[in-house]
């Protein structure tokens, strides 16, 4: 309990075990609703265009707008350590200016990425081998995506803005509306209106402009919540005289590597992607079916991710060392548990979920094969996931991404470039992505448990 203020933040007092998994539900939940517009899009176009379309948006295309996304969900999550952190010390000047400053980059970088999106969608697309017959398909799905790709941008920012405060459940909300909003559309455009892929990229777009929208009406209409003791809400006339370009500096230097990050991955995975595409249409459609099924693992994990880079930093903005181990014990525990648990679930159930997206039965099968090979995988993963999200939340984030991307990169790389032709399977591509993880773990792990010895020796704050 803060004495002075008389407002008890149940991020940096009382049991936080119960405050972390408070935290982490909705805006898991958020997550998965957030995936649902693809997960909805894949699921109506698989069954009224056909793989060919399903191929289309879940396959070159997907890896591209997905990177995209991370590059600047990486972002935000990043920069917005500067918020938790003002937010535990209570410095409100500070965490006025980076909430403006925040906010101009993003309305910036919008511009800039929808140019670069429209103007270059084609050439990404031949870029990455896409089979002609794919070609039209996922251009179009790309051209729509881009033109609205603002809203996704913004809604990131913003909620990543929201949640480094505390407040994680008004993101999963409009989420909510957002998704239902999605799917009802996505029904129009496909299937009533015969739109095809271009339907399902309005429906999308649409959707998340919706979102884009409330995120920030929330930003702008803020109000006191519990642990807050001020009012933070955006002004339109701040913006100029709120922006601090200190504090930009201070963000683009956390935000940044998370970017690179998501760029390494991706770079990763668009290579990954070109490999899948050598083997035919049907691999390439079981493929895209696959990646939309772990939508909720992979949510699991970027929730508690934020979840522990939030706790962690507002935590050592507070000066409470101790409850920033106790934050990354518990986050290692509780994530998992729950991702072992849906592993298991998931992988019992393959069959009946791929269904919802295709239906020629050799295409299901062959995704049963890959859901079977990779999930098993996820722990490591999770564990990752968790070690990164603690050190970004102290702040340090040279070292893990530096890590994470050379490992990623360097052993990806020269995975697809001499072993996938060597032993041209599915399998022997799938195996490149729990190598790499592997190979993080064994140099991310003794990295923090330095950098605990590190903090065991000093005060915090």
């Amino acid at each position: 309990m803060n004495e002075q203020l008389g407002v008890m933040n149940p991020i940096t007092e009382g049991r936080i075990g119960r405050a972390m998994f408070r935290y982490f539900l909705p805006l898991v939940a958020g997550t998965i609703f957030q995936q649902i517009y693809s997960l909805a899009d894949a699921v109506i176009v698989g069954r009224f265009v056909g793989k060919a379309g399903l191929a289309a948006i879940g396959g070159s295309a997907s890896t591209v707008l997905y990177i995209v996304t991370m590059v600047f969900a990486s972002m935000f999550a990043g920069a917005s350590v500067t918020l938790s952190q003002y937010f535990g010390a209570r410095e409100e000047k500070k965490l006025h200016e980076a909430l403006h400053t925040m906010v101009i980059f993003g309305i910036l970088a919008s511009a800039v990425t929808t140019v670069l999106g429209v103007t270059l969608s084609r050439w990404a697309m031949v870029m990455m081998r896409t089979p002609e017959s794919l070609m039209t398909y996922s251009v179009q799905y790309m051209v729509i995506y881009f033109g609205g790709v603002s809203t996704v941008i913004l809604y990131n920012m913003g909620s990543s803005i929201l949640r480094a405060i505390g407040d994680s459940k008004r993101p999963f909300h409009y989420l909510i509306v957002c998704c239902v909003l999605n799917i009802v559309l996505d029904i129009l455009f496909v299937v009533v209106w015969k739109k095809e892929v271009i339907g399902a990229g309005l429906a999308t777009v649409i959707s998340q402009g919706v979102s884009a929208f409330l995120v920030m009406r929330a930003l702008v209409r803020n109000k006191e919540m519990e642990g807050i003791p001020f009012r933070l809400s955006l002004r339109a006339r701040d913006l100029k005289e709120g922006f601090n370009g200190m504090i930009l500096k201070h963000q683009m230097r956390l935000g940044t590597p998370g970017s690179i990050q998501a760029v390494a991955y991706g770079i990763s995975n668009i290579l990954i992607q070109a490999c899948i595409n050598g083997f035919g249409e049907d691999i390439v459609a079981a493929w895209a079916a696959y990646f939309k099924t772990d939508v909720i693992i992979w949510a699991i994990l970027n929730a508690f991710g934020v979840t522990v880079t939030t706790f962690v930093g507002q935590n050592y903005g507070a000066g409470k060392k101790e409850r920033i181990f106790q934050s990354v014990r518990m986050g290692l525990m509780q994530s998992s548990l729950l991702v072992v648990s849906l592993v298991v679930l998931l992988m019992s159930c393959a069959h009946p979920i791929l269904c919802l997206f295709l239906t020629d039965e050799d295409v299901i099968q062959i995704g049963v094969t890959m859901m079977h090979q990779f999930m098993p995988w996820y722990v490591l993963s999770v564990i990752l996931e968790i070690f990164n999200g603690a050190l970004r939340g102290l702040g340090d984030v040279k070292i893990p991404t530096i890590i994470t991307t050379g490992c990623v990169l360097g052993l990806r790389i020269p995975w697809v470039t001499w072993i996938v032709p060597a032993y041209h399977e599915v399998l022997t591509v799938i195996l490149s992505y729990p190598m790499a993880w592997i190979l993080a773990l064994s140099m991310i792990i003794p990295y923090y448990l330095h950098r605990k010895k590190q903090m065991g020796r000093v005060v915090v704050r």
